[in-house]
C-alpha cells in the first residue's frame, strides 16, 4: 500500500486519523452519484386497491427529493473543494476526482503536471475539506 499521509499533510494541521476520515468519506463519492441517479429514475409503485392511511406526512415524492438533494449537496461538496484546491486549473480536476475519490493511482493517471504539485493539489483539498465538513 502505498504511503498517502506524509508530514506535508500533517503541516496542514491533519491528523492522520482525520486524513483517514476525509479520504474514507471521499471513496464514497461514487455511492453517492449512484444513488442521487436512483432518486430519479421513474418507478411504479405497487397498489393493492387498498386506501393508505394518512400517517405518513410526506409522500414518497418528497421522501426522494430529499435524499436527491442529500446526496447531491455531497457531491457538489467534493465538487467545490476539487476546484478551490486545483486553484481554477480545470485540467487537472478529472485527474484529481480520480485519484481522491476512485481510489486510482498517480501511475495509472495522464496527469498534466508533476508528481509533487499534484500531491500539493491533493494535500490542498484534504485541507479544503477538513475545514467545510
Amino acid at each position: 500500500m502505498a504511503r498517502e499521509y506524509s508530514q506535508t499533510i500533517a503541516n496542514y494541521d491533519i491528523s492522520r486519523e482525520r486524513f483517514l476520515e476525509l479520504k474514507h468519506k471521499c471513496l464514497q463519492y461514487p455511492e453517492w452519484i449512484k444513488r442521487r441517479n436512483e432518486c430519479y429514475e421513474l418507478r411504479s409503485s405497487a397498489s393493492d386497491g387498498m386506501p393508505k392511511g394518512s400517517a405518513v406526512t410526506s409522500s414518497v415524492v418528497e421522501r426522494q427529493a430529499d435524499r436527491a438533494m442529500k446526496e447531491s449537496e455531497l457531491v457538489d461538496l467534493v465538487e467545490r473543494c476539487l476546484f478551490e484546491a486545483a486553484d481554477g486549473d480545470v485540467g487537472i480536476i478529472p485527474d484529481l476526482r480520480k485519484n481522491i475519490c476512485y481510489g486510482v493511482p498517480y501511475i495509472a493517471l495522464d496527469v498534466p503536471c508533476d508528481k509533487n504539485k499534484f500531491t500539493k493539489y491533493r494535500h490542498k483539498f484534504y485541507f479544503i475539506l477538513d475545514k467545510k465538513v
